[in-house]
């Protein structure tokens, strides 16, 4: 389904919103995640240097996790050694392992273990590099990441709202900057960590709004952490643009959908990752069980010569059949890993596929969009900076330098209301949503005519400059018009002025002409017409030399059948009377006023305002 026509999905609309949150959420931790990583790595090293007496300049950059032997060492006997610390297959079990040279390397190792929260403790060693770890804060700190796919991350910018949740849960050096509880797997910061896997990874790409108010209250909740995070001020920005997620009005940018496509690809690369790793694992596993059938299918043969001979063979024998049930044991436990790791490889392949074709079947679609928001924010400044700059004196017309709407004043806008008996009479619109809808149905073909002077061109400008407050971030205030507010139905509005496209038959060609950079301007009007507005203005100015193509639309500018954009047209009164355009043309025809006294004394108002301000 298309961006657009999911954003009008509610659903939609809050999945997105909350994917955004979490993007606004690590903006909100990376500077402290960064200073407490800093921190910590000062204080082990300070540690070491006084409890070892090393020179304070001492480093270390050639020991690497795997062959590096620790501080600590096992308890137990030969043959049954422990890790006092707790950590399954640690290295102080294992001979063969070399000392630190500079005596520094084996102490951190020992840190990262006794400072792991999970119990037993399981740093993740194949997320760091040990070479880095005198020299690179970050390093220590991917080891808390509980998770594949940060060995290349290099500090807190570089790694996602997860590795930096994981980190603030796993190390227990953070938890001292953190007023709320993180042990368990129920307390608040667990609970948003696992947000993300239920945002990025929904088929359907729905939240409801309680469900997307849940999640964004406890990222608040997260980053207004009473110890430290509630007195950052980087936090408190990252909470203030979580609370505007929250606002019905809010508008999703290009960035912003660019945002969320840029967290699925990620994702996409971590499944790919951890599915290789998987079943790298998978195929280990395999030969080892196999070479464990093939011993165990060997058989010892040899002729009885004596006794004693037969008594050593059933000794070996006893030894074998005991030797033979551990092997099964060990058999058993292999092939209850093989079907966890089958059934791992399997679910995600799965995902895999799934986030590759979503990712792909939409990715096409996505680029259409972004395009389209870009353009818009190119038509956006378009019309401020060549449209809507005006001059505050009508004589001077050249001094363009004055904001259209500092300056505006909205004339009197009248319907014609049919009675019994054939009368009539006028009624003043009072908000926008009269002028493009009526009964609750939109008006397609929507004419206001008014005398020279009346504001047809201005009322066009005034519409213009609804549509660009209505589609630009932090831009939401309105008037007691309710402009802003109708103008976000209309993905694009196109201003045409009549008077320069006399020669033109067709909108078509007109919009062809006038918006000729803007590459997507067919697929718009092929695939979106329907929130589109085209502003047609001065059609008393406009004429073509022979009769259109359409005899349904004699005398107007040709127009395509099978869009469904609106168009508004302006005009003087007796250009609609001299064409005779019937009411299938007309949907809605409004009449400008022009200004009373109030209206006059307002705009004398805001022109002396303005030209005190701009000279």
């Amino acid at each position: 389904m298309a961006h657009q026509l999911h954003l009008e999905k509610e659903k939609y609309r809050q999945w997105v919103k909350a994917g955004l949150g979490l993007g606004y959420l690590k903006d909100g931790l990376v500077p402290f995640c960064n200073d407490i990583a800093d921190q910590q790595h000062k204080d082990i090293l300070q540690n070491i240097r006084s409890t070892k007496s090393l020179p304070s300049i001492v480093t270390c950059g050639s020991c690497q996790v795997e062959t590096l032997k620790p501080d600590h060492k096992p308890v137990g006997n030969a043959k049954n050694r422990v890790c006092p610390l707790g950590q399954a297959k640690c290295s102080c079990c294992f001979k063969g392992k070399i000392a630190c040279p500079n005596n520094i390397c084996g102490a951190i190792y020992d840190f990262i273990v006794q400072h792991q929260a999970s119990s037993p403790p399981s740093p993740n060693w194949k997320n760091t590099d040990a070479q880095q770890w005198s020299t690179h804060p970050w390093s220590i700190c991917k080891c808390f990441i509980n998770a594949p796919g940060y060995e290349q991350k290099q500090s807190a910018g570089e790694t996602d709202c997860t590795g930096l949740l994981h980190l603030m849960i796993n190390n227990q050096y953070f938890h001292s900057h953190i007023g709320c509880n993180v042990t368990g797997t129920n307390n608040l910061f667990s609970k948003v960590r696992q947000y993300r896997n239920e945002i990025f990874h929904s088929s359907s790409m729905e939240l409801e709004e309680s469900e997307a108010n849940t999640y964004l209250n406890d990222m608040i909740a997260v980053l207004q952490d009473g110890k430290e995070l509630l007195h950052r001020s980087d936090a408190q920005i990252a909470v203030k643009k979580l609370q505007d997620l929250k606002k019905k009005d809010f508008i999703i940018t290009a960035e912003g959908f660019g945002e969320i496509l840029r967290h699925i690809k990620e994702e996409m690369r971590k499944v790919l990752k951890s599915t290789e790793s998987s079943a790298t694992q998978y195929d280990d596993l395999k030969r080892k069980l196999l070479e464990l059938e093939t011993n165990m299918s060997d058989e010892k043969k040899g002729k009885l010569e004596n006794e004693k001979e037969l008594e050593e063979i059933k000794k070996t024998i006893t030894e074998e059949k005991k030797e033979k049930l551990e092997m099964e044991i060990e058999q058993a436990k292999l092939k209850e890993k093989l079907t966890v790791l089958e059934t791992l490889v399997s679910e995600q392949k799965e995902e895999m596929a799934k986030i590759k074709k979503e990712t792909s079947s939409g990715q096409s679609q996505a680029d259409y969009e972004q395009t389209k928001l870009g353009c818009r924010t190119q038509l956006i400044e378009h019309y401020r900076s060549d449209v809507l700059k005006v001059s505050a004196i009508p004589l001077q017309p050249d001094e363009e330098n004055c904001n259209f709407n500092d300056i505006y004043i909205r004339p009197t806008i009248t319907s014609k209301i049919e009675k019994n008996r054939g009368e009539s009479e006028e009624k003043e619109i009072k908000s926008m949503s009269e002028i493009f809808t009526k009964n609750g149905d939109p008006q397609k073909f929507i004419y206001v005519v008014g005398d020279a002077g009346s504001g047809k061109s201005s009322f066009c400008k005034y519409l213009i400059n609804c549509w660009c407050m209505a589609h630009s971030d932090g831009h939401n205030e309105d008037d007691e018009f309710d402009g802003v507010k109708e103008m976000k139905k209309f993905d694009f509005m196109f201003y045409i002025s009549l008077r320069h496209n006399i020669k033109v038959r067709s909108i078509q060609e007109m919009l062809e002409m006038r918006y000729d950079k803007m590459k997507i301007l067919c697929k718009l009007l092929e695939n979106d017409s329907e929130k589109i507005i085209i502003l047609l203005d001065g059609l008393d100015e406009w004429s073509f030399d022979s009769e259109t193509r359409n005899e349904f639309q004699a005398g107007l500018p040709e127009r395509d059948f099978t869009k469904k954009y609106t168009i508004f047209t302006t005009s003087r009164p007796w250009k609609i009377h001299s064409l005779r355009v019937s009411n299938r043309e007309i949907h809605q025809l409004l009449k400008l006023k022009g200004f009373d006294e109030t209206h006059k004394k307002e705009m004398i108002r805001k022109t002396i305002n303005s030209i005190e301000t701009n000279h």
